[in-house]
């Protein structure tokens, strides 16, 4: 499946291919896909597991294939990324992801930022694992440049994150290190309650230790942000759409996800099959920040500055988890109306004031703070959460 080592416990799920198309085509765009191309696409795809005419992975692989024999190769490694989508437990799946990562270093060569792959060994105690890590912007022989890990959730990989590393790279002057989390893409492990361990890793290994460092997690990438920044382990995290605690009633909410969700969470975990109710509400439990201890009010008071970010309207995570930040005196909430999971729908607005709100973090300067209200003066309506000091 990928460099490392193939996974298991990989099953097939229900999922509507129609649904997938018009809740992610927007999603694909924003990787970078021309949206003609997802246009023409989409109404060929019939089946999400068929290995053939119609089928998911086969339908964006030709459209890959047409660009890779143009030499569009970044286009191509992206088309790939769709046809791996959302989850790899299909050998056409397996296939399309080989490819993309082919295309993808054959495309780095033209990058406009500075961008090397690397392969890192790292540690927990007794646990160790490779991890395949994207590096942008990084300069060289400096000690000072701040240090942002980028991170998707199960669906989306460091590929899919090129457009967005490449953004915060230029835009803030930090080097940008992306990869897979664990349970997805090159990683060796299964998604568990306790995989910040990687990141903090990660983090180490890439210089973290004698540099500003902070972490940006979408989705699922989220929990983690935020559970570095209570633990202290970050200087900053942007926390973007990431579930935080559980409820008593949300077993029944996770064994049901839209959209396929609930199959793809699975099989980043490992597990042989669908999660029962009874079995989603002790996998939340397991992963609850509340439940870990994490969200006192002595915590919430002692963490890290904090930006957490949501759409009003999740399908798939509570508003409230966002909510759950105001109790730190450095952290800001923006929970903006109708604007869906990871605020998607309201993104490109909400950009330019979290990237100043990341450099103001990292740097500390007037100019950057000053930079970061004017840029979040036109979303007053949606800051729930305290704004950094002046």
């Amino acid at each position: 499946m990928t460099p490392f080592e193939p996974a298991s416990a990989r099953f097939e799920f229900p999922i509507d291919v129609a649904d997938v198309l018009a809740e992610r085509a927007r999603q694909m765009v924003a990787w970078g896909i021309a949206r003609q191309t997802v246009s023409q696409v989409g109404p060929r795809i019939a089946s999400m597991w068929a290995d053939g005419p119609a089928g998911w992975a086969y339908e964006w692989s030709r459209a890959a294939e047409s660009m890779q024999a143009k030499g569009s190769f970044l286009q191509a490694a992206l088309l790939y990324g769709a046809a791996k989508f959302p989850c790899i437990v299909s050998r056409a799946q397996e296939r399309a992801y080989a490819r993309q990562l082919a295309c993808f270093r054959l495309a780095s060569w033209e990058f406009a930022v500075p961008f090397w792959r690397d392969v890192l060994w790292v540690g927990n105690g007794d646990a160790q694992t490779k991890v395949a890590v994207h590096r942008y912007g990084a300069r060289v022989n400096s000690r000072t440049q701040p240090l942002l890990c980028l991170t998707g959730g199960v669906d989306t990989l460091k590929v899919e994150l090129h457009r967005l590393a490449s953004l915060i790279a230029r835009a803030t002057g930090f080097e940008v290190v992306a990869f897979d989390m664990p349970g997805t893409g090159e990683s060796m492990l299964a998604l568990s309650k306790d995989s910040e361990w990687v990141y903090r890793a990660v983090l180490e290994s890439c210089g973290g230790a004698h540099r500003s460092k902070g972490i940006f997690g979408l989705s699922f990438g989220g929990h983690w942000a935020a559970k570095l920044a209570l633990r202290g382990d970050v200087d900053f995290a942007v926390d973007l759409g990431g579930p935080i605690a559980a409820t008593a009633s949300d077993g029944a909410l996770l064994a049901n996800l839209p959209h396929g969700m609930t199959g793809i969470v699975a099989n980043a975990m490992r597990l042989a099959a669908l999660p029962t109710p009874a079995m989603a509400a002790t996998i939340l439990e397991a992963f609850s920040l509340a439940a870990q201890g994490l969200l006192t009010p002595q915590s919430l008071k002692s963490m890290s500055p904090l930006l957490a970010i949501n759409g009003d309207d999740d399908p798939y995570v509570r508003p409230d988890d966002s909510l759950l930040f105001h109790g730190g005196p450095q952290n800001t909430v923006w929970l903006v109306p109708s604007a869906g999971h990871c605020a998607e729908r309201r993104l490109r607005l909400l950009m330019p004031a979290i990237l100043m709100w990341v450099r103001a973090q990292a740097y500390g300067t007037w100019s950057d703070r000053l930079a970061y209200r004017a840029a979040s003066a036109l979303l007053r309506p949606w800051i729930a959460g305290k704004s950094i000091s002046a």
